[in-house]
């Protein structure tokens, strides 16, 4: 694991392979909240995942900051390579088309039968997500 402290809109994505000793496998998109921000952040991340990684956006439903919300949809219809299967817990997961299916049946598979939580589907940008 690496932390890099600095401006994420100015690091390079063969910097962050360096620093993080190659592919990413779990990003987090959790740092400026304005849409210039986790566009550029989504598309770093996206630019940087490992096949089959996953991505965690924080706050993309959170009313106090509609920029991460504009900034997700603006890289979804942007040609984005990476989808949300998830949301839930304040967050929205993203991976490669070809793995969300998976993920999204691993999810309710784990969950199936606890008390405290439900799942649903539902859609999110035209694509298809689990709901917890």
């Amino acid at each position: 694991m690496a932390v890099h402290q600095g401006d994420s809109t100015k690091l390079d994505p063969a910097k962050l392979r360096e620093l993080a000793g190659g592919d990413v496998r779990f990003f987090s998109v959790d740092g400026g909240h304005t849409d210039e921000i986790v566009y550029s952040d989504m598309k770093l991340a996206e630019a940087t995942l490992a096949d089959g990684g996953v991505v965690i956006a924080d706050d993309v439903f959170n009313e106090y900051w509609p920029g991460v919300a504009t900034g997700t949809l603006r890289y979804l219809n942007d040609g984005a390579k990476l989808v949300p299967f998830l949301i839930g817990f304040n967050k929205v997961f993203f991976t490669h088309a070809e793995y969300s299916e998976f993920y999204r049946g691993e999810v309710e598979s784990a969950l199936a039968g606890k008390l405290l939580l439900a799942t649903a589907t539902s859609e999110f940008a035209g694509h298809e997500v689990g709901l917890v």
